[in-house]
């Protein structure tokens, strides 16, 4: 699992970017559904509330809309 630790967001969803893409390129893709679960997975304990605001709204909201919320929220 991608943790956030002291990375920044953006460097942060780099790396998990980079995983997603070496896991497609050798035919493992995670499915597009499970990319949100897995951002907010790896934020660790500093965005607990933001991971449950997220987490709350079902369904899920998607990945684009979690990274948006999320830059929103670190501002």
């Amino acid at each position: 699992m991608c943790m956030k630790g002291n990375s920044s967001i953006d460097e942060y969803l780099q790396t998990l970017k980079n995983i997603c893409d070496s896991l497609k390129a050798i035919g493992c893709s995670v499915p597009d559904e499970e990319k949100p679960y897995w951002l907010l997975q790896g934020l660790g304990p500093n965005y607990e509330s933001f991971i449950t605001t997220m987490q709350a709204k079902p369904p899920i909201p998607s990945y684009k809309e979690v990274v948006a919320s999320l830059k929103i929220h670190d501002l």
